[in-house]
C-alpha cells in the first residue's frame, strides 16, 4: 500500500508542505508538527524538539504549488 499526500503549498527553505486542511508536515520523516504558542505568538514545533518554526516566516517562504509525497508502506 502507497501513503499518499496531498498539499496546496510547499516551503523549501524548511522542508516542509502544507496540506488543504492546514496540517504542517516535515518531508524528510512525514512527521506532523504540532501547532503551539510561544510569546503569543504561533509556532509549529515537531515532537521531542526545540527547534520551532515561527509562522510568520514559515507563510513568507511559502510557494504555492500542488505536490504529492508518496511512501511505501508494507501494513
Amino acid at each position: 500500500m502507497i501513503q499518499e499526500i496531498k498539499s496546496k503549498w510547499h516551503s523549501p527553505k524548511f522542508g516542509i508542505i502544507v496540506t488543504e486542511n492546514k496540517e504542517v508536515i516535515r518531508i524528510s520523516d512525514l512527521q506532523v508538527l504540532k501547532r503551539e504558542y510561544s510569546f503569543n505568538r504561533i509556532v509549529y514545533r515537531a515532537k521531542g524538539e526545540t527547534k520551532k518554526i515561527g509562522e510568520k516566516s514559515l507563510s513568507k517562504s511559502l510557494i504555492k504549488k500542488e505536490l504529492i509525497v508518496q511512501e511505501y508502506c508494507p501494513f
